[in-house]
């Protein structure tokens, strides 16, 4: 292996360190690790494997951790609420996954993606309830949200015209008797594995994409419609996102659990639901004594595609996080956007009775990411738990 470290000069904002860390790894393939210190300044350390071209990734390293760091200097976020953490030291996402699998709780499958048992399934499926009910408090109508998407879906909406790189795109095998014959003699590798190279598929125009951010079917449901009144709705759904070598554990996962709130309407009306919005975000971390805040947040980007992105929605505050504690570290669980007409131009979709272009928002809580804070804060025994957490869980 190959290793080469660089101690930056300016602070890196907590949103620009995380992505930073992601989309170095797509620099080359041979990149193996990428770690970014707390120290102040901090030190890049990214590793890459021995046939790689060390001076090329190193040079394309600098350009992009330059480009981003100044690009991201102009606005940093706010942070909105606060509660102050009051049951004693977290522990480290990797503790808690550690003794979650101790117990028998938590089984990895893959990189990324997990079963779940025992305290934790209660509490995940608890969560879900939880968020549920408060959203059809809010209004909100019950929706079954798929997993599975159109491609085309995706690409009217713009999510993949800066998101690509995240997506798990879905394809087959083309319909031939005999290459369904051809894959267990040929496709099954020694170690286990599958080897699809020698079958024709259709992978070169995959239909479909595992769904990477839950609302993006909403719209799609009302293109082309006029939503006389506010169209409200509420859903759980598994999201995908190809995370490459960031992938890590429950803190950054390619499979997780979405529970969902979308609002379509007038643009005024859009604005008033996202501050009950953002008032749900402070209400349940309050109702769930845990330790976190809520601040401005700006979506993940890419240094040669929509970096300015990030300064248009910090300085207009178009979007906020809920980010909980960890030892050591915050983690984002939910968030609040708002969208403009954003969907209502890419989908034709009318609002009101003056028939202007619908504007919508959305709430997501990642509950992937609430259980693993909750076990971090509170611990593994659910006696010790605040009261409003064990009633999530029945007890």
């Amino acid at each position: 292996m190959q290793t080469m470290s660089l101690r930056l000069m300016l602070e890196v904002a907590p949103d620009v360190r995380e992505t930073l860390v992601k989309n170095l790894f797509w620099i080359d393939r041979g990149i193996t690790g990428v770690e970014l210190s707390g120290d102040v300044p901090p030190v890049l350390t990214v590793t890459c494997t021995d046939d790689s071209d060390a001076d090329e990734i190193e040079a394309q390293v600098l350009a992009d951790v330059t480009k981003m760091v100044a690009q991201a200097a102009t606005v940093c976020p706010r942070t909105v609420y606060e509660t102050q953490p009051c049951h004693g030291e977290p522990l480290a996402a990797d503790e808690v996954c550690r003794r979650l699998e101790e117990r028998g709780w938590l089984s990895m499958e893959l990189s990324g993606s997990h079963v779940y048992a025992g305290l934790m399934a209660e509490l995940y499926y608890g969560l879900d309830r939880a968020f549920g009910r408060r959203a059809r408090g809010l209004g909100a109508q019950e929706v079954h949200l798929p997993s599975l998407l159109g491609a085309d879906t995706l690409v009217t909406s713009g999510y993949l015209h800066g998101n690509a790189h995240m997506g798990n795109y879905v394809f087959h095998l083309h319909e031939d008797r005999s290459a369904v014959a051809r894959f267990t003699e040929k496709c099954v590798t020694d170690t286990g594995g599958i080897d699809l190279s020698g079958l024709e598929t259709s992978a070169d125009v995959p239909e479909a994409v595992l769904s990477p951010a839950a609302c993006q079917p909403v719209y799609r449901m009302l293109a082309g419609r006029t939503v006389a009144t506010p169209f409200v709705t509420t859903g759980y759904v598994r999201c995908y996102r190809y995370e490459s070598g960031a992938t890590h554990g429950l803190r950054r996962s390619r499979e997780f659990g979405v529970r969902e709130i979308v609002y379509v309407g007038t643009e005024r009306g859009a604005a008033d639901f996202r501050a009950q919005l953002i008032g749900v975000a402070r209400e349940f971390l309050d109702r769930f004594e845990l330790w976190g805040s809520l601040v401005t947040a700006s979506d993940p980007f890419f240094t040669d595609t929509s970096a300015d992105y990030r300064v248009y929605q910090l300085a207009l505050e178009l979007k906020h996080e809920v980010q909980l504690g960890l030892g050591g570290d915050r983690v984002a669980a939910a968030s609040v956007n708002q969208h403009g007409d954003h969907f209502g131009r890419a989908w034709d979709i009318r609002a009101g009775n003056t028939n202007e272009r619908a504007h919508s928002c959305c709430m997501g809580f990642g509950i992937d990411r609430w259980c693993l804070a909750v076990f971090s804060q509170f611990g593994f025994d659910v006696r010790s738990w605040p009261r409003a957490l064990r009633e999530v869980v029945g007890v």
